[in-house]
């Protein structure tokens, strides 16, 4: 009798030490993803407004839709949270990226017919920007992923 005690208390002991074992590492392993994304810049962005050509030089914006001083078209900041954590979408291969900018230009075409291009700008984790078009980005937010 007082084996089968003494072997059933070891039986509850491995397996709370399991079941703790278990919680420390899906402890550590969440930490690990929540600290893969860096905090959001607290400069280095456009928000609310169009970048111009003097922002892009001063590193406060990846481009501008003006070309030797002229607008390109009518250029509008999207209405989205910047910057934000977001995945490019490169092929069937997400990037984590950081966005800084977003903005739609409009061009008209010869004929009269208006053209919209949204446009988004992104740091990646290794320090290079990305440009793409609104598509290519999944908006995540301004909480880090997890």
């Amino acid at each position: 009798m007082k084996r089968a005690l003494l072997l059933a208390f070891k039986g509850d002991v491995m397996r709370n030490k399991t079941c703790a074992a278990l919680l420390i590492v899906l402890f550590l392993s969440t930490e690990a993803v929540t600290q893969d994304w860096p905090p959001l810049p607290k400069q280095g962005f456009i928000r609310g407004r169009v970048a111009t050509p003097t922002d892009v030089a001063a590193g406060n914006a990846v481009f501008s839709a003006a070309v030797g001083g002229n607008a390109v078209g009518k250029s509008t900041p999207l209405r989205i949270q910047i910057p934000q954590y977001a995945y490019y979408k490169e092929g069937s291969t997400k990037i984590r990226v950081i966005v800084l900018q977003a903005e739609r230009v409009d061009i008209q075409k010869p004929g009269g017919e208006v053209v919209q291009i949204t446009s988004v700008a992104a740091l990646k984790p290794d320090g290079r920007k990305v440009i793409g078009l609104l598509t290519n980005f999944e908006l995540l937010g301004i909480v880090p992923p997890r």
